[in-house]
């Protein structure tokens, strides 16, 4: 059988978008594609986990009013 609904990542999305795609259809890897839809890559559950975390001490740096000054 094959799958219609392909779930792919645009290779210049943001990382947390990305990994709030990972958390919304619960998956272990997907595949990065350029604009012209060819396949550059593969982003898998490490990779977001690794950006979930820096996020995470982003917002928590944040909160505490410490962190990079833009």
């Amino acid at each position: 059988m094959m799958q219609t609904n392909v779930i792919e990542i645009a290779a210049d999305e943001d990382e947390g978008r990305a990994a709030r795609t990972f958390q919304r259809y619960d998956l272990v890897e997907v595949a990065v594609v350029d604009e012209s839809t060819r396949l550059v890559g593969v982003l898998t559950i490490d990779d977001i986990v690794d950006v979930i975390h820096e996020e995470a001490t982003e917002d928590i740096q944040r909160l505490a009013g410490v962190g990079d000054e833009d």
